[in-house]
């Protein structure tokens, strides 16, 4: 009986990890996990020992030109043009050929691909690889210092970004494992850094998405007792403290914020702030545009509603980039839901 009621709930927070995802960012620990620590480890230089690890080297965060690469390939990847991103993101890596960092990037990269087009199967092998390799080369720098917190970081990372994997394939029980040592190794981090803005994203999705999956399905509180109690109105404040302060985590805590505020709070007023940053920072994001078309609808508002819809429509029709088939139907059924208001 406890073996099935274990297997039914991590089947269970595997699916609530998917209505965080569903829109196609949600990103649990993505660029800013790389970035994020004022005092991260130690990144590895070009030369290595005999074993094959860099010797210690200086942080990631004291490459100017690495940081100034990775800022620039996130602008690439959340416009959606993944060819510059992955070129901004390997000359990034070039000078640290052993270090974690460099499968992760292409990985986020690989991700986003699939995320914009999810029925497509075509990246699935690599993205898995990549993911992989992440592992390898996190748990080889864990081996030799176990403190080392530029490994727990991207292994965090990398674990967190499987999770919504899986769940996107409905890997459910891969993903609720995942999950869970994603946010192990955050709770790890936070208490060794709690003044990282950004870090507090993961912890805010789960003060959020915790307590409203008790809410949705009371039967599992018996189950859960175990883990820590989230805080709906925390995980909020969390957020938007990213949001405020974050370094790299900005564009994630927005969209995880305006998605609460649509699609749980109900408050589209308070939504459309970070939707309107959004699109204003990234214009050429479908899944941004999107979002917007959304709120102006929840607001009545619908002559801004129909013509962000009509944008959407005909970027489709214009092939422009990421603007796919499941897009367009999206901004089709909505211009219909819409008619004549």
């Amino acid at each position: 009986m406890f073996s099935i009621s274990v297997t039914l709930m991590m089947l269970f927070v595997a699916q609530e990890l998917k209505a965080v995802i569903v829109q196609g960012i949600g990103l649990s620990m993505v660029f800013f996990l790389i970035l994020a620590g004022p005092r991260l480890g130690r990144a590895q230089a070009v030369s290595t020992d005999a074993g094959g690890l860099a010797q210690v080297g200086h942080g990631l965060l004291d490459d100017a030109d690495f940081i100034a690469q990775v800022k620039q390939g996130m602008i690439f990847l959340y416009n959606v043009q993944f060819e510059d991103a992955r070129s901004i993101f390997e000359q990034a890596s070039q000078h640290f050929p052993e270090h974690p960092v460099g499968p992760f990037l292409e990985a986020v990269n690989t991700w986003w691909m699939i995320q914009i087009d999810h029925p497509d199967l075509t990246y699935d092998a690599r993205f898995n690889a990549l993911i992989d390799e992440v592992l390898q080369r996190s748990n080889a720098f864990l081996k030799k210092d176990k403190h080392d917190q530029e490994a727990k970081y991207l292994k965090s990372a990398a674990l967190g970004l499987r999770a919504q994997f899986r769940t996107r394939r409905q890997s459910w029980l891969g993903a609720a494992s995942d999950g869970k040592d994603s946010f192990d190794y955050i709770e790890e981090l936070v208490e060794e850094d709690p003044d990282n803005d950004d870090i507090y994203y993961g912890l805010g999705m789960y003060d959020y998405y915790f307590p409203l999956a008790l809410e949705r399905y009371p039967i599992l509180k018996p189950i859960l007792i175990i883990y820590p109690e989230g805080n709906k109105e925390r995980g909020i404040t969390r957020l938007e403290r990213v949001m405020r302060n974050g370094r790299f985590g900005r564009v994630e805590a927005a969209f995880a914020l305006a998605k609460i505020f649509l699609q749980y709070e109900k408050n589209p007023a308070r939504a459309l702030g970070f939707v309107t940053w959004l699109r204003t920072e990234f214009p050429d994001n479908p899944l941004f545009h999107t979002f917007e078309g959304q709120a102006y609808e929840q607001l009545n508002f619908w002559p801004e509603a129909r013509r962000i819809y009509q944008e959407v429509l005909e970027r489709h029709h214009a092939g422009k980039r990421g603007y796919n088939q499941i897009i367009g139907n999206q901004a089709r059924n909505a211009l219909r839901r819409i008619g004549n208001s």
